[in-house]
């Protein structure tokens, strides 16, 4: 499956509303047990212990990774021509050093909002992509 936008998104900028400028936004890596759904309904809890919710195929803390994600930090909301874009800088604040795991897809979701937070956009790696004590 290729990356995508949660159906849920749109809406959710309509209705909760989220800020994409000053709420909280993570990353969180996901095992291969889940298996991508665009329209999935469920946000995401950091304790989920129901497999159809995407917090339970979440790596667990260890390997230099912790349970709920890290933070995006260089995000920028620009409107040109009518067109709003939303971006960050992945690279500079996604890297998890001194890593040793193995994951296939990264979800980001507003961490703002609880606790159901909104699903945003996931990536998939294409196949499980390993780190052994080294920078992911």
């Amino acid at each position: 499956m290729a990356n995508f936008i949660f159906n849920s998104f749109p809406f959710n900028l309509a209705h909760i509303p989220l800020d994409l400028d000053s709420n909280t936004f993570k990353m969180i890596l996901l095992l291969d047990t889940y298996t991508p759904n665009p329209a999935q309904e469920n946000g995401y809890t950091i304790n989920d212990d129901v497999p159809t919710n995407i917090g339970y195929h979440q790596l667990p803390t260890s390997g230099g990774y912790t349970r709920g994600g890290k933070t995006l930090t260089n995000r920028t909301l620009t409107v040109l021509a009518g067109v709003t874009k939303w971006t960050d800088e992945i690279s500079a604040d996604m890297q998890w050093t001194s890593a040793t795991f193995t994951t296939r897809y990264a979800v980001i979701y507003c961490s703002t909002i609880s606790p159901n937070a909104p699903l945003v956009i996931l990536f998939d790696f294409g196949a499980n992509k390993s780190v052994t004590a080294g920078t992911f």
